[in-house]
This record gives structure tokens, sequence and C-alpha cells, in this order.
């Protein structure tokens, strides 16, 4: 389902004029740090940027259920002393190369951001699931006590993540939700 995308194309446009993001979209190489921490991508920056100089730049990391949703997380990269930018960062799925937009109107601040998402398919389910995204990223904000704790509801938590599946599940079983032939992006 969600992957890194196949272009910079139209979905990614489409991201881009919905949530304002200027700068431009580009692909960014992943060459891992020998201590990359899973999903820890200031910390990964911020050591390369203090062992080999450079510049930590803040943006989003996009990814995409082809026909679906397109989704854009936030992310850092490092950028090289001769500008170059590169992902530090292990990849949960192994990734090579990820589209990133440069952005310079946020920063992290010891805050989890939720991502951005864009149903490419005006239909129910899909708007559903990302409402209940939106959900689980709320609840987790709203019973933080750290930035790697929270005081969950554990049954509420178990609830949201159950029908994200179960929905996850109804959009795979259509034809569009396989990513199977050429559709038109519906926003």
């Amino acid at each position: 389902m969600m992957t890194t995308p196949a272009a910079i194309g139209d979905s990614i446009k489409a991201l881009q004029k919905a949530f304002n993001l200027k700068e431009e979209a580009s692909w960014v190489e992943v060459v891992p740090r020998h201590d990359s921490v899973l999903d820890d991508c200031y910390m990964d920056v911020e050591r390369q940027v203090k062992e080999c100089g450079g510049a930590l730049v803040y943006g989003w990391q996009v990814w995409e259920w082809p026909n679906v949703m397109i989704e854009a997380e936030f992310h850092a990269i490092w950028q090289t002393p001769e500008g170059k930018f590169i992902d530090v960062t292990k990849k949960r799925d192994g990734e090579t190369r990820i589209v990133f937009i440069p952005d310079p109107t946020r920063k992290y601040e010891q805050k989890q951001i939720d991502n951005l998402r864009l149903a490419l398919w005006n239909h129910s389910l899909v708007h559903e699931y990302i409402s209940t995204c939106e959900k689980i990223h709320r609840h987790f904000d709203e019973n933080r006590v750290s930035e790697l704790a929270s005081n969950v509801d554990a049954v509420e938590m178990s609830k949201l993540y159950a029908r994200k599946s179960d929905l996850q599940a109804k959009l795979v079983s259509l034809p569009r939700g396989k990513g199977k032939g050429k559709f038109k992006i519906q926003i």
C-alpha cells in the first residue's frame, strides 16, 4: 500500500498545492548512517552534521498508496557541505531513495507533527481511513507525557488501529485499492 511514489507527478503536485508546500520535490538517495536508528531522523541528521558538517534540512518525506491517497511525513535529511541532499536514516522497508519536499516554514521542536494526508480517490472509505489516521495521531498527542511516552487509553487505541486495519483491507479488496489500472486523480 504506502510506498515511495513511482514518480514526481500529479499526485505530488496535488499534495503540494493542497498544503501550500512551495519548495520543489526531489529524489533523495538513502545512505543510512552505520548507527542510524529507525524513525529517528532528527538525531541521525544532528549526529551527521556534527561529524561531517553540512546542514539539517526539515521537510516532508512523501509516501503514496497509488490511486488511493498520498501522505507526507515530517522528516529531516542531511545537506552535505557541497549542497547535496542525503537521507541518513534507516528505512523500515529498505527504500534506497525517497521523495522529499523541503519546508523552511517548520521545524522539529520535540513534538511530533502529524502527517499531511490527501485522498487521490474521492471515496468514503478513503476519507474515513484518513480520518482514522488523524484520530490515532491526535490521541497520542493529547496523551503525550514526553517525546517517547504517552498515557494513551489502550482500549481506545486498539479500536482505532482495528478500524484502520479494517478500512485498509476493504480498500485493498477494491480494484483501485490494489493500485491496478489507470485512474484519474480525484481531488
